[in-house]
């Protein structure tokens, strides 16, 4: 399937730090099929340098030993085709795994295997998470710990299972727009200003529009997008309200509010499960979906659920 993807975004210095953490191996070629780029794992299993690739042709079998593209060494090349908006064609980007020891490429196509599909996507929801915890060390596990609680509320609703694992994925990166904040804002122990209030509002945007560039089978950028709107549209960064809001995010958006006022933040120490519960149940219907809110309650009260289980 042709993707429309705009040819900037591999130049851009976010994207190639998430493909170098990335366990599979990358390789983008323009329209003329020369190397235009590939990440650290490709450079890693052809033990070469990035100098010695780029500008190569990728369809020749040239000799690895050199530091060069020795295509015979995979076993089979799997691509997709890269247009721009209005069509065009201007390259492709080639995907593979090791295959055991022998460091082959095993046949890698993206949507003809779920499970291997499944495995770069985990491996790239990982890496992005990674990336916003190593930068505030006061929300590091709080992604982890509200995709816990999403899954959990998830199932006590009765969502479908291939849903679920969307909002798993989109609950681990809700809040990788915050990685264009700066440090000091995101740490800050005293209150906001509005202008820093403003940029905080925007880490959803910007988690879209991160996420928006990776082919998922599900709307995860839109989960993320939607995270902090409210049923009365008193949220952000639309607006919106109601049945407009996904309803993933709408579980979402429950799961961070009762981990966040759960856990410990800069400028505030933990309030616990009671206050978090009590927020969300007096506004039921109006910020949280009663639904959600319900199944929460119920998870907790009936200890379905626990944040540090064990």
């Amino acid at each position: 399937m042709d993707k429309i993807v705009q040819k900037e975004c591999f130049y851009k210095p976010l994207v190639r730090e998430i493909l170098d953490l990335v366990k599979t191996v990358v390789l983008v070629t323009d329209e003329k099929g020369k190397v235009v780029y590939i990440n650290r794992e490709g450079l890693k299993l052809l033990n070469c340098r990035n100098g010695d690739i780029i500008g190569k042709d990728g369809g020749k079998p040239l000799l690895a030993k050199k530091g060069e593209f020795h295509r015979e060494r995979f076993f089979v090349w799997d691509f997709e085709v890269l247009r721009d908006i209005k069509g065009t064609n201007w390259g492709r980007v080639w995907t593979g795994r090791y295959m055991e020891k022998e460091k082959i490429l095993e046949r890698f196509v993206i949507g003809e295997s779920f499970d291997k599909l499944r495995r770069v996507l985990e491996e790239t929801v990982s890496a992005l998470a990674s990336t916003i915890e190593i930068r505030d060390l006061y929300t590091a596990g709080h992604q982890r710990r509200v995709a816990r609680l999403s899954v959990a509320l998830a199932r006590e609703i009765g969502l479908d299972e291939k849903r679920i694992e969307g909002l798993r994925l989109a609950s681990l990166t809700h809040d990788v727009g915050k990685i264009h904040i700066p440090a000091e804002i995101l740490n800050k122990p005293a209150k906001l200003t509005d202008t820093e209030l403003r940029m905080i509002r925007e880490h959803p945007r910007m988690g879209y529009e991160i996420l928006n560039k990776i082919e998922f089978p599900w709307p995860v950028d839109k989960i993320v997008l939607q995270h902090h709107e409210r049923m009365d549209g008193s949220g952000y960064p639309a607006g919106i309200s109601g049945e407009k809001i996904l309803f993933e995010s709408r579980i979402l958006a429950v799961a961070d509010v009762v981990e966040a006022m759960s856990s410990h933040r800069p400028y505030r120490p933990a309030l616990g499960i009671e206050k978090a519960l009590a927020e969300i149940n007096q506004n039921r219907g109006k910020l949280y979906d009663s639904e959600v809110v319900k199944a929460c309650t119920k998870l907790f009260w009936e200890e379905k659920f626990s944040f540090n289980p064990g």
